[in-house]
């Protein structure tokens, strides 16, 4: 009876331990379930987080890019530090007194470096025609001048065809000869030098205030200069402009040269030979460029960069520092001016990219 007893008792034993073991089991997965969960709302706190660091540093960055930009224009208002050493470092000996003046709208007293370009309408200068000059069509213009009606003008109204924006600057895209210009800026007018086609005069920022500071401090340094003629820089957009290869990104630019004979300027380039260059002006001119380190080459013909180097030597430039400007020295070194075809009646500049807003920019 015992022994029965005890072995139907056996059954009900095995019964609770499996309900218990059982019971534990689920607790145990509740457990890690709860566990998964935390991890899980954990993580997603943790990626919360760091979206929001990370949407914080991109805002951040933003505005440190900004800031940088502004900064670089302050800086171009208020002139380059390296400005004010240049008079000490310029190696010509006609150009070493000269210090660049700058104020904050200006280069010179008498060239300003436009932070917004506005154009009278009238008889003159008709709205269709500040459009073709511009490359700018009616609806851009428009947008440019939305406080104005465009079809019912005042007489002389003055409209808005050009504006500086440190925040959103001209940028040069990807290679002279393969790229683009952004928020172009067309070449200002001024007393030495004469732009032949508005619609074809378009470049960077950094390219126009050297181009306006070097020909300024030339003239202002040399009396009765006469003014030489811009050509080609790139379209209001970049990109190819025939017949060219380059001048594709808002920093080549095509220029006549200083000559020592008086002539009328026209729509054509003038021929200069070794009688009629003007030494003087030109190596000042390419001196303060290559001083500054704003240029990456100057296009000039073989035999008038002979002629320039004998006249440098004959006026004691260091034979160093023509080495690293000019391709005709005996014992050139990586020099900036280099010799190339059908550059006998003009000289072709490539200015650098500036790097604090050219984030695309290649050399």
């Amino acid at each position: 009876m015992l022994f029965l007893r005890e072995r139907n008792s056996s059954p009900t034993k095995f019964f609770f331990l499996r309900k218990i073991v059982g019971l534990l089991g689920l607790i145990g997965l509740l457990s890690q379930c709860s566990q998964t969960s935390n991890l899980r709302r954990q993580d997603s706190e943790i990626e919360i987080e760091n979206s929001e660091n990370q949407n914080e540093n991109i805002i951040d960055s933003r505005e440190t890019v900004i800031a940088a930009q502004t900064n670089f224009y302050s800086a171009i208002e208020t002139g380059f530090a390296a400005s004010e050493e240049l008079g000490q470092t310029l190696e010509s000996a006609f150009f070493r007194a000269i210090t660049v003046r700058t104020t904050a709208l200006s280069v010179s007293s008498q060239v300003p470096v436009y932070f917004s370009w506005r154009e009278t309408i009238n008889e003159e200068n008709s709205l269709s025609s500040v459009s073709t000059e511009f490359s700018l069509s009616i609806r851009q213009l428009a947008t440019l001048n939305e406080d104005l009606d465009l079809n019912n003008l005042a007489p002389n109204e003055e409209i808005l065809v050009a504006q500086f924006d440190p925040t959103d600057p001209s940028r040069s895209h990807g290679r002279p000869n393969r790229g683009r210009l952004i928020n172009g800026v067309p070449m200002p007018d001024g007393p030495y030098w004469i732009v032949r086609h508005r619609n074809e005069a378009y470049g960077t920022w950094y390219t126009l205030v050297h181009l306006v500071r070097g020909y300024s401090l030339v003239g202002e340094h040399f009396p009765h200069t006469d003014p030489i003629l811009i050509g080609d820089l790139s379209n209001r957009r970049g990109r190819r402009m025939r017949p060219h290869r380059s001048h594709q990104s808002g920093r080549d630019v095509d220029i006549t040269y200083f000559l020592t004979e008086d002539v009328e300027l026209s729509d054509r380039f003038i021929r200069a030979s070794r009688d009629t260059l003007d030494y003087e002006r030109q190596w000042a001119l390419f001196s303060y460029w290559i001083t500054l380190d704003v240029v990456t080459y100057i296009f000039m013909d073989r035999r008038l960069q002979r002629a320039l180097y004998r006249w440098a030597i004959a006026n004691g430039v260091d034979k160093n520092y023509l080495s690293r400007a000019l391709e005709a020295s005996p014992i050139s070194d990586h020099p900036v001016i280099r010799h190339a075809r059908g550059h006998a009646d003009h000289f072709h500049v490539r200015f650098k990219c500036n790097y604090q807003t050219d984030i695309r920019c290649s050399e």
